[in-house]
This record gives structure tokens, C-alpha cells and sequence, in this order.
């Protein structure tokens, strides 16, 4: 995914910052403008698996695999956008991420060790009080093309950065396995949506976002979600 996103988005980006003449594009103050929005995110459960032994956020996991679950949390973004011309643009787009742990379900017995002594999870699902909060800043052009009067749909794609903290309280309520732990990988963003002109300079829009972040681990796989979001536009 990584090599897809990351020559499409630069090529792309490219592309939109000249004319079909090949010639530098003038920049305009009246081009940019500010979004804000809010909405829900909702993960996808991450599987994990280590056959042997290895060291994650402070827990030795020993000869264990399995999925964690996480609940349905908040988004927050922030975009400062510049349209290059009517139909595509350039975007800056801030994002703060919320969401707690649920639990993990554990298909392969094993170990796992905090500050304590080892802990055995047997097949089964098994509660986890802790959470998780990020920061991502993405980089990427939006196509839009127009649907009917006063009403747009568009598509984006976007790369750049996530840096998240893991907050766990514990796991099947055993406080010796708790840990805090700071992360900073690559990341990326496809999103499809509406955008609705209320006047020249002000506009509404929802969009759908699929999210991924790169795995700090190699027993983990990537992380990815689903993220629904309101927006308020004010065009320059």
C-alpha cells in the first residue's frame, strides 16, 4: 500500500501544481481555503501473532495470537486547502483521533508479561481497559466534479504521518499488564464525499475515509478504520 499511495499522490500532486503546458502555476491568496469537521471512527480489529517470543510496549508475549477489538471513537480535522483550479486541489489536512480498546480475542494460547508474573490466556475473548489518542498530518490532492447545481462530489488521497500514544490500563483486569507507550509511523487516506455551495464562499460537506497506519511491530498487522465526517468550508 505504501508504494501504491506514495508515487500516485506525488505524481499527482505534481501534475496539479502545472498546466497542461508544462508551465509553474501562479499562486492566488483568493485560491485557499479552511475546513473543519468532526465525526465518529470506527476501527477495524487488528490481528496479531507470535510464534515465539518478543518484547511490545513493555509485555514479553510468548507463543500467542489473536485480534484485538477497539469501540467507536471521535475524529477531529482541520484543512487548509488551495484550489489549483476548478476541479482539483491541494490539501494540508490535520487530524486528532479517539478511541478506546474493547478487548482481544485470543485463538492460540500463550503468554503474556508485565510487571508481574506471567500471565496465561487461554482460547477466548478478554476485556482491555485502555486507549488510544493520535495526531496525523497527511498531504494530498482532491478531484471534484460537479453533480448537480450547487452540489459536488469529490475524491482525495493523501500520505504523511500518524504519531499515537497507547494508554492500557490492563488486560482481563490484571493492572500488571499495563503500559504506555509513544509511536510515530507512516500513514495514509483515501476519502469520497459531497460538498454542497451554500454561496460563493462558504459550503457543507460529509465524507466517507478509509484510514491506515503502518504497523510499529511486525507481529501486528497495519491498522486501518473507517471515519464518517461533517465539515464546514469557508472559501477566500
Amino acid at each position: 500500500m505504501k508504494k501504491f499511495l506514495s508515487p500516485f499522490v506525488i505524481g499527482l500532486s505534481i501534475f496539479c501544481f502545472t498546466d497542461v503546458n508544462g508551465n509553474e502555476y501562479s499562486f492566488s491568496k483568493d485560491n485557499f481555503y479552511l475546513s473543519l469537521g468532526s465525526g465518529v471512527i470506527v476501527p477495524y480489529d487488528t490481528s496479531f501473532e507470535e510464534t515465539g517470543s518478543a518484547v511490545v510496549g513493555g509485555l514479553t508475549i510468548n507463543s500467542i495470537s489473536g485480534d484485538i477489538k477497539y469501540d467507536t471513537g471521535y475524529q477531529i480535522s482541520g484543512i487548509i486547502g488551495y484550489d489549483i483550479n476548478k476541479n482539483f486541489a491541494f490539501e494540508t489536512e490535520l487530524l486528532y483521533s479517539n478511541f478506546d480498546y474493547d478487548s482481544v480475542d485470543v485463538n492460540a494460547a500463550g503468554t503474556i508479561t508485565g510487571t508481574g508474573a506471567a500471565v496465561t490466556f487461554n482460547i477466548g475473548s478478554f476485556d482491555i481497559d485502555g486507549n488510544i489518542s493520535a495526531f496525523s498530518m497527511l498531504f494530498g490532492p482532491k478531484f471534484s466534479f460537479e453533480l448537480i447545481e450547487n452540489l459536488e462530489g469529490y475524491l482525495g488521497g493523501s500520505v504523511g504521518f500518524t504519531s499515537y500514544n497507547e494508554d492500557v490500563k490492563s488486560i482481563a483486569a490484571d493492572t500488571t499488564l499495563s503500559y504506555e507507550e509513544d509511536n510515530v509511523e507512516f500513514s495514509s487516506k483515501f476519502k469520497a464525499g459531497l460538498n454542497y455551495s451554500v454561496d460563493d464562499n462558504i459550503s457543507l460537506q460529509f465524507d466517507y475515509g478509509f484510514n491506515y497506519v503502518s504497523a510499529s511491530y511486525d507481529i501486528y498487522d497495519d491498522f486501518t478504520a473507517n471515519s464518517f465526517t461533517a465539515r464546514f468550508n469557508y472559501s477566500f
